[in-house]
């Protein structure tokens, strides 16, 4: 069915439809159905909160596609934490959006996609992508820190955006409200902790440098030749 363009359409339907059978007032009740339903999903799939949401997402993914030939440095781990923090504010507007639990959506991260992420970015942090991190759930189980991977965080946060970036830009509407659903379910209860580690330690890397105290001068940070790695990709 050819969806109407307004409510002036709309409304010439009716005058038209309603002077039928009834065969044909039914149609007519499906049709105005589908046309509300169409402006409902239409409505709440482009808001303001989830523009503002899909953007920051696609920032991130930018920042750390594996095609990328970003040249790190601080600036762009100050410029990452300014997307991560704003990403996280962005996350916490999400409208609700009822699911359907037997929707399968597309999963375009590939391993070797994820793991092309992960190995630039441990090249990126050298000796800093792993560190000892005290706020994780398992600390209950735990009398001792637990070890953590910068790099593998940051890879995850990639493989849950550009999932569902992926099939918020296929243009099914229907699909968009799914990937936004599920998204939104994720981050609380899987990704959004993930990406708060990571502020986390951007920050106390970012802290470490501005103060001089890391191994390494911080206007060389990124130096390090990273072509063989971009080439896989």
């Amino acid at each position: 069915m050819t969806y109407v363009r307004n409510t002036k359409e709309v409304g010439e339907q009716i005058c038209f439809l309603s002077q039928n059978s009834r065969a044909i007032r039914r149609y007519f009740i499906n049709f105005v159905l589908q046309y509300l339903d169409h402006h409902r999903m239409n409505k709440n799939i482009y808001r303001d909160e989830i523009i503002a949401f899909v953007t920051q997402a696609v920032r991130y993914c930018a920042l750390l596609a594996p095609d990328a030939s970003q040249k790190w440095d601080t600036e762009t781990i100050t410029n990452c934490r300014k997307i991560l923090a704003t990403l996280y504010a962005t996350a916490l507007s999400l409208p609700a959006m009822a699911t359907d639990p037997f929707a399968s959506l597309e999963r375009v991260v590939t391993e070797q996609d994820y793991e092309r992420v992960k190995r630039l970015l441990e090249a990126v942090f050298a000796e800093e992508d792993m560190f000892l991190d005290t706020e994780v759930y398992d600390m209950v189980y735990s009398e001792t820190p637990i070890g953590m991977s910068l790099s593998e965080l940051m890879a995850d946060l990639y493989q849950y955006l550009m999932d569902a970036m992926w099939v918020y830009r296929e243009g099914v509407e229907s699909l968009k409200e799914q990937a936004i659903a599920e998204i939104a379910y994720t981050f609380r209860y899987e990704w959004g902790t993930k990406l708060l580690t990571v502020l986390r330690q951007l920050h106390r890397i970012d802290a470490n440098t501005s103060e001089g105290n890391t191994g390494y001068d911080s206007d060389e940070w990124g130096d390090e030749d990273l072509s063989e790695l971009y080439d896989e990709a």
